[in-house]
C-alpha cells in the first residue's frame, strides 16, 4: 500500500545525499558498478542467444522442422499430405525425400561414400533453406533435373570439379540367384549445383538428385523421409506427438537428431547467467555500503522516528525505495547500453568469426522477453540483498543510539 510519508522521508534522504560529497561520491560508484553489472549481463545473454540462434536456424533450416520416418518400408506420400494439411494447420508445408549411401568418384580422383538424398525441388524450396545455399549453378539447368545431381562445396573441392562437369555414382547391385555376387553399378551423372551450407557434415558427405535419377542409381523410387515445415510460434513439443498418434510412424524433430548440442548450448546460457548474476551481485553489495553510510549518518533521525511509534518495517522501507531507485535506473540505463551495444553489432557485422563457428560474425540476439528477465532478476536480487543489509544496520544503529545518546 502507498505510504505517502515514507515516500517523502526518502526523497529527502536522496536530496540529502546531494550535499554530501563522500555519500555523493558511494553513490556513484553503486550506480556505475551495478550499470556495468546489467551491460555485461544482458550482453553476454544476448551473445549467448545469438549463437544458439544462429546454430539452431543453420541446422532447421538444412533438417526442416520435423521429419516423418518410415524405416524399411514406404510412405504414402499423398495420403499422409492430405491427413496433415486438412488435420494439422500448425505445418506449412511437406516434402518427401528418399536417401541412400552410394559410391562417389571424380575424374582421376579416390573413391568417397557419401549419402544420396532424392528430393522433390519445388517442395524442397518451401520445407528447407537448402536451394537457397546453392553458390554455383549450371545456367538453364533446372535443380534436380534428370542426370543432375546437387553436391557440397568441400566435395567439389575434394573431387577437384565445378558446376557442369561430370563424376561417377556407384551402388552395390546383387545377384538374385547368388545373394554373395555383389558388384558395383557405375552411372556418369552431372554436377548441376553446388552448395554451400556451412555444416561440413553435408558439405563433404551429401549430394541431392532428383527421384527419377536416385530410382535408376539405386533401384528403389520410395519415399521413406517426409520432412515438415511448421508454422511460427507453432509448439513442436506439443505437434510431434499429436502428429505421432494420428500417423502412428515415428515423428522426430531436427532437435532429436543433435540433443547434445542443444542442450550444451542451453547449458551454455543458464551457465553464463549464473555467472554474470554473481558480477551483479557483487555490484549490489555497493548498495549496501551506501545504505549503511546513510543508515550512520540518520542514525538519531531514525532514533526519533523508532520512539514517536514508527515501526521498524516502515523505516526499512525507506532505505529500500532509495535502494530501488538507484538501482533501477542504473539497471535501465545498463540495459539501454546493451541494447545500443547488441545493435551495432548486429548491424555492422564488426567482429568477425572462424569457420569454425556455426556463423561468419558475432551473433547478436536481442529480445523484450530476455530483457525483462534481465531487469527482474537484477530488481528481486538488489531487494533481498539490501532488506536484509538494512535489517542487520538498523538493529544496530537504533539499539546503539537509544542506550547512549
Amino acid at each position: 500500500m502507498y505510504d505517502p510519508l515514507i515516500t517523502m522521508l526518502a526523497q529527502a534522504y536522496l536530496k540529502a545525499h546531494a550535499q554530501d560529497k563522500t555519500l555523493k561520491i558511494m553513490i556513484k560508484i553503486a550506480f556505475g558498478s551495478i550499470w556495468l553489472g546489467a551491460c555485461a549481463l544482458a550482453l553476454v545473454l544476448f551473445i549467448t542467444r545469438g549463437f544458439e540462434q544462429a546454430t539452431h536456424d543453420k541446422f532447421k533450416g538444412i533438417h526442416a522442422d520435423l521429419i516423418i520416418k518410415s524405416p524399411g518400408s514406404s510412405l504414402d506420400e499423398k495420403e499422409i499430405c492430405k491427413i496433415i494439411k486438412s488435420e494439422f494447420p500448425g505445418v506449412k508445408s511437406c516434402s518427401p525425400s528418399s536417401s541412400s549411401h552410394v559410391v562417389i568418384q571424380g575424374t582421376n580422383t579416390p573413391f568417397e561414400v557419401i549419402e544420396l538424398t532424392a528430393i522433390d525441388p519445388e517442395s524442397e524450396r518451401y520445407t528447407t533453406t537448402l536451394l537457397d545455399s546453392i553458390i554455383e549453378q549450371v545456367p538453364e539447368v533446372p535443380i534436380a533435373f534428370k542426370n543432375y545431381i546437387l553436391i557440397g562445396h568441400t566435395l567439389a573441392r575434394d573431387l577437384h570439379i565445378k558446376a557442369g562437369d561430370h563424376l561417377y555414382l556407384m551402388h552395390p547391385e546383387f545377384n538374385e540367384h547368388d545373394t554373395t555376387d555383389v558388384h558395383l553399378a557405375q552411372y556418369k551423372v552431372y554436377v548441376g549445383a553446388i552448395f554451400k551450407t556451412g555444416l561440413e557434415e553435408f558439405d563433404r558427405h551429401a549430394a541431392y538428385c532428383s527421384f527419377s535419377l536416385f530410382e535408376h542409381v539405386t533401384g528403389s523410387g520410395d519415399v521413406d523421409h517426409l520432412r515438415l515445415k511448421i508454422v511460427s510460434h507453432t509448439q513442436a513439443n506439443i505437434l510431434i506427438p499429436a502428429l505421432r498418434n494420428r500417423l502412428q510412424l515415428p515423428v522426430i524433430s531436427w532437435k532429436d537428431m543433435y540433443a547434445p548440442l542443444v542442450s550444451a548450448l542451453k547449458l551454455e546460457k543458464y551457465v553464463a547467467f549464473f555467472i554474470i548474476i554473481l558480477i551483479s551481485l557483487v555490484a549490489c553489495m555497493n548498495m549496501i555500503a551506501v545504505l549503511f553510510m546513510t543508515i550512520i549518518q540518520k542514525r538519531t533521525q531514525i532514533a526519533f522516528l523508532r520512539a514517536q511509534g514508527m515501526s521498524v518495517r516502515r523505516i526499512r522501507l525507506i532505505f529500500l525505495i532509495i535502494s530501488l531507485i538507484i538501482t533501477s535506473v542504473a539497471t535501465l540505463f545498463g540495459l539501454l547500453t546493451a541494447i545500443a551495444i547488441g545493435v551495432f553489432l548486429k548491424n555492422y557485422h564488426w567482429i568477425k568469426l572462424p569457420d569454425a563457428y556455426y556463423a561468419t560474425h558475432l551473433p547478436v540476439y536481442i529480445d523484450i522477453t530476455t530483457v525483462c528477465i534481465l531487469l527482474t532478476s537484477i530488481m528481486i536480487l538488489s531487494t533481498i540483498i539490501t532488506w536484509i543489509g538494512t535489517k542487520i544496520a538498523l538493529d544496530n544503529s537504533i539499539a546503539q543510539v537509544l542506550r547512549h545518546e
